[in-house]
């Protein structure tokens, strides 16, 4: 199963100390392939942050993306039937109505899908 972090799900471990790999085996079935767009890198970088991420992303694959990362990550969410994880309240509203499931942080301490 494809999992798409988001760029707020890169950063959670730095926050709050969530191991993200095994919460999210956690949650889906089957291995998971986890997958990064671009345009969620670049958003890092804009940020200051691309370095801390590294090892996160390390263990992902990079999938090219233009435009608005939102509308990216709902555009790939839907073609390849991949489970979003990402905290943006709006994004989950969006990616529900479009039938994608998301994965969120629920209590600063653990993962849960929706």
């Amino acid at each position: 199963m494809k999992v798409l972090l988001d760029t707020n799900f890169l950063l959670m471990p730095l926050k709050f100390r969530v191991d993200l790999f095994s919460e999210i085996a956690r949650l889906v079935e089957g291995k998971p392939e986890y997958v990064v767009l671009s345009s969620s890198l670049k958003e890092l970088g804009s940020l200051g942050k691309a370095d801390v991420v590294k090892k996160i992303v390390a263990k992902t694959k990079l999938v090219e993306a233009t435009g608005k990362v939102d509308e990216a990550i709902a555009e790939y969410a839907v073609r390849e039937n991949a489970v979003v994880c990402t905290n943006d309240a709006n994004l989950r509203k969006r990616l529900k109505a479009l039938g994608v499931k998301t994965i969120f942080l629920r209590g600063k301490g653990h993962l849960e899908m929706d």
